[in-house]
């Protein structure tokens, strides 16, 4: 079968079947340093670890790191630090299997404590 048909036939546009996804050299130690920067600066965001990572000689833009940063599961600080909620702790987990689902950052928050309420802990995201 022809691929015209059989892209008329799956109702796809016959670009898509062209298209194959380049990946770089680099990319596990990348995602590597990524989620080491995001293990030891757990509130910072991809943006921040972005600008880490080119102070350590990475040439790389923030939308690779998001797009990084999106599929090994990572959050940031997210809407609560914009607000002026302070984060009591934060924790990265990063799978150690393929088939395991992927875990991601979340607010470690007591179980008395109220989301809503500072609690004034900082982390230094600039060192």
């Amino acid at each position: 079968m022809s691929e015209r048909r059989a892209c008329k036939v799956l109702e796809q546009p016959r670009s898509t079947q062209r298209h194959e996804p380049l990946v770089q050299d680099d990319e596990q130690a990348l995602t590597n340093d990524i989620v080491g920067l995001a293990t030891r600066f757990g509130r910072c965001g991809y943006r921040r670890i972005t600008a880490l990572l080119r102070d350590a000689g990475w040439q790389v833009n923030h939308k690779r790191v998001e797009r990084i940063w999106r599929r090994e599961g990572l959050e940031g600080a997210g809407q609560a630090a914009q607000k002026g909620t302070a984060v009591a702790e934060r924790r990265v987990h990063h799978p150690a299997e393929a088939g395991e689902e992927k875990p991601r950052m979340g607010l470690g928050l007591r179980p008395h404590q109220d989301p809503g309420r500072a609690s004034g802990a900082v982390v230094d995201c600039h060192r």
